[in-house]
């Protein structure tokens, strides 16, 4: 199974979902398993021209063939993706072993709470400040697809009947997921059809559109996702925006990451959008998933962003924004709360959107 350039899948799900569900190994060995790994790595990773296939192959398949554990191979693929030096691609795994079907990570992906799964659901939270500004936060959505869109839908709804003056979204605590509910309902808020793309190690082009729910840009397996998620639901479709034409601000941080900066990059450029805070994370690439077995599957990173200003970012490479801030991202202590620290953020950006528009 391949997941969408368009979905960034995080490890944290995968691995998730791999200590839920039940599966059925196939019955390979070690070295055939190698074999597959390889090849997939070789000819789909965006770092593979810089690895020296020729002396790898046959070191990789010899250890394969004498090691013992499932732990051990799982090491060895490790070892190898970490010569890739992308910063993205990681290898999953599951011990279960009974049977299911091929989609079931698909299914658990669409359907899999956050309560079931154990975490709180995304802060999706909008405000006015000052009467004035119309604040969203955006945080990043893995599990819950329908619940993020409504939300979001609901929250810039409340806010634009209040004829604000400005937009503020804030990606400062926005460390990724999945694209989809996240520029949902900025439907009318962009300004043009296409708003990045994914190129490949070959130069090819794959264009992300604004219209995220839109079924004729979908694959065979975005489609059944959006059918197990319930995201065909005619009600989704994006909210109106009257005051879609005012000015933006995106609120970046350090922890603004993979999906979080597809956000930014998405809105980066437009006429009337200004992005302020911190330099991104550097998780400026796309990662597609390709199984090995059942037990197995590769997280691999297999293109890098191109904005709409045309900037494709290099590996590492985070977004720099529009106006720079001191809106460190340090860990924060025990006794101080997320939400002030977010608050503090907010209020330091306030100060130069006031300065920016009075």
């Amino acid at each position: 199974m391949i997941f969408s350039k368009r979905t960034t899948i995080l490890t944290l799900l995968l691995a998730l979902l791999g200590s839920m569900r039940t599966v059925s190994a196939q019955q390979r060995s070690h070295q055939e398993m190698m074999s597959i790994f390889l090849d997939i790595v070789e000819k789909e990773a965006y770092k593979s021209p810089s690895i020296n296939w020729d002396s790898i192959r046959p070191i990789a398949l010899a250890q394969a063939d004498t090691i013992q554990s499932q732990e051990d191979l799982r090491a060895l693929f490790k070892k190898i993706l970490r010569q890739l030096k992308d910063s993205h691609s990681s290898i999953l795994y599951t011990e279960d072993a009974s049977d299911t079907d091929d989609n079931e990570v698909l299914r658990q992906y669409a359907t899999v709470t956050y309560e079931q799964a154990g975490y709180p659901f995304p802060d999706v939270s909008g405000r006015m400040i000052e009467n004035r500004y119309a604040y969203v936060n955006v945080p990043g959505v893995v599990l819950e697809h329908k619940k993020y869109i409504q939300l979001m839908g609901e929250q810039i709804s409340i806010l634009d009947q209040q004829n604000p003056k400005a937009w503020i979204f804030d990606v400062s605590d926005n460390d990724g997921g999945s694209i989809w509910p996240m520029l949902w309902h900025l439907y009318n808020f962009i300004d043009q059809e296409n708003i990045y793309s994914f190129v490949d190690r070959n130069g090819q082009e794959q264009f992300t559109t604004r219209a995220m729910w839109d079924e004729n840009n979908l694959d065979e397996e975005e489609l059944l996702f959006f059918d197990l998620a319930g995201l065909s639901d005619s009600t989704l479709k994006p909210i109106e925006i009257k005051n879609n034409e005012l000015p933006i601000f995106v609120i970046t941080s350090e922890k603004t990451a993979s999906s979080g900066e597809f956000f930014v990059a998405a809105l980066k450029g437009q006429k009337n959008v200004r992005v302020i805070g911190q330099t991104t994370n550097g998780l400026t690439s796309a990662n597609e998933v390709f199984p090995i077995n059942k037990q197995y599957v590769i997280n691999l990173m297999t293109s890098v962003i191109k904005d709409r200003e045309g900037k494709v970012y290099a590996i590492g490479e985070g977004i720099t924004p529009d106006v720079v801030l001191p809106l460190s991202y340090d860990a924060t202590p025990d006794h101080i709360k997320k939400s002030d620290v977010r608050d503090n953020r907010i209020k330091i950006a306030l100060q130069h959107i006031q300065k920016m528009h009075p």
